[in-house]
């Protein structure tokens, strides 16, 4: 709740200087000596001492009188917006102690591939809202799900419910500005749904809420660097290539992934569920030295949020991304969801589990549209290759895995026109992973590549699926 006055204050004096005192308030989780972030909300020693001092002295009045409950909102220049997508139905949050988790789907009707160089959200009611993730999708599954679910948008704990084609695509969380811009573009294909999984923290009356999303399109012949979010860190790297937190254990994870091209790292966002009690990821340069990228000691999934550096984190080829995580699946842990504790697998449910880190990425060739466009799947990718004049000789697609830093499959072809060639890139029987698709010219130039996940078949069943 806002505190726009002394009364108000004081009234939750002690809670503050104890919520304070515990570092649980501002939720900042974080470690602040480890890695360095944009927009961080945690408060000094000295700003905790002063709250300390305050409510030691019996939470005296400061001189003169302060009333912020006129406060005017932080001025932001007007921009003309190209998309405006607004929930269709004002969604309820109850008027009982309890977070909710919903999903909405915002279609966005666009005829044509786009790119976005600015979004803003813009909460409902922001005092109940702590944290959205956006998601694209072509598909019909976020469909089916809202079907389901007789009330406005579809419930889904750990996420959107599903394996959407483009993950994470935009998120806010409470102390991030409203419109983000930070001198890059995210590519929005045809057709898209926006799927917005909101957490709802919980309130002791009854409000709704009705937020909305704008986008600013990038032009077409923008100079603008791409930059794109992908799970990197996931359960393909681990043992058995799933994931398995067992009854009754304190069981940590750890996987690394090498980076094959240089790239440049905008965000971290790890994520994992009520069993999820740290992480720590760092990054292992070709030379050997070891840079600290994020530390969370006290992981609370009530407070997700994706970690924005102040500037892009270059990193050269070969770098390697280490990511270790700790889960506690012991009766004493306090957020155990099932009592006594049972196996827990991967899965958005409340009982399951997760092991992700998202990086939103800059990477070298990735032009998502000039050259490839389409999204791969866990069957086939067709791979529309755009020729803006008469190319001759043959191309290649090539698949590399990460893992093993080897070719699997290769794809010879000859365009046909000027304009955009369907190639069809089957996938099947790929082993599970992450992995490279690189359009090659016949010169053995890489014109366009992008990264993405083979997913495991269990990890794509939606909660609709058994």
């Amino acid at each position: 709740m806002p505190f726009t006055n002394y009364e108000e204050t004081v009234a939750y004096g002690a809670m503050i200087a104890y919520v304070t005192r515990t570092r649980y308030m501002p939720p900042w989780r974080a470690d602040q000596d480890y890695g360095h972030f944009n927009t961080p909300l945690s408060l000094s020693e000295g700003q905790i001492d002063a709250i300390q001092r305050w409510m030691q002295a019996g939470f005296p009045p400061g001189a003169g009188k302060a009333d912020l409950s006129e406060a005017p909102p932080v001025a932001l220049e007007p921009l003309e917006w190209d998309l405006e997508l607004t929930m269709d139905t004002a969604f309820e949050q109850y008027d009982i102690y309890f977070d909710q988790f919903q999903v909405f789907r915002l279609p966005t009707r666009l005829k044509t591939d786009r790119w976005v160089e600015t979004v803003e959200f813009v909460p409902g009611d922001a005092s109940i809202v702590r944290y959205v993730s956006v998601s694209l999708s072509q598909g019909k599954t976020a469909a089916r799900l809202d079907k389901w679910d007789p009330r406005y948008g579809y419930t889904s704990f750990g996420g959107p419910g599903f394996m959407p084609e483009t993950e994470g695509w935009f998120t806010w969380s409470i102390g991030d500005e409203n419109r983000m811009t930070d001198g890059s573009r995210r590519f929005l294909p045809a057709g898209s749904e926006l799927i917005m999984y909101i957490h709802y923290g919980p309130t002791g009356v009854k409000k709704l809420d009705r937020s909305t999303i704008r986008l600013k399109f990038a032009e077409s012949e923008s100079e603008l660097p791409v930059t794109f979010t992908i799970s990197l860190i996931n359960p393909t790297l681990l043992p058995g290539k799933t994931l398995e937190i067992p009854a009754g254990e304190l069981t940590t994870l750890q996987a690394g992934v090498k980076i094959p091209r240089r790239v440049k790292l905008y965000s971290i966002e790890p994520q994992g569920l009520l069993l999820t009690r740290s992480w720590e990821v760092f990054v292992r340069l070709p030379g050997g030295e070891v840079k600290p990228l994020l530390k969370i000691s006290d992981y609370d999934m009530h407070w997700r949020r994706s970690y924005r550096l102040p500037q892009p984190l270059e990193l050269p080829a070969g770098s390697e991304i280490q990511a270790r995580a700790v889960y506690d699946n012991r009766p004493e842990n306090p957020f155990l969801p099932v009592s006594p504790p049972i196996k827990a697998h991967w899965g958005s449910r409340l009982y399951e589990e997760q092991f992700l880190l998202r990086l939103r990425l800059e990477w070298p060739d990735h032009s998502r549209g000039r050259w490839l466009s389409g999204h791969p799947n866990q069957v086939e990718a067709y791979r529309q290759v755009k020729l803006a004049r008469p190319v001759y000789g043959k191309f290649t697609i090539r698949v590399v895995s990460l893992q093993a830093g080897t070719s699997y499959r290769d794809y010879h072809f000859s365009p046909a026109r000027v304009g955009a060639n369907d190639v069809e890139v089957n996938l099947s029987g790929l082993p599970y992973g992450n992995f490279m698709l690189s359009l090659v010219d016949r010169n053995g130039r890489i014109l366009d590549s992008e990264l993405f996940v083979y997913w495991p078949p269990e990890m794509t069943k939606s909660l609709l699926d058994e």
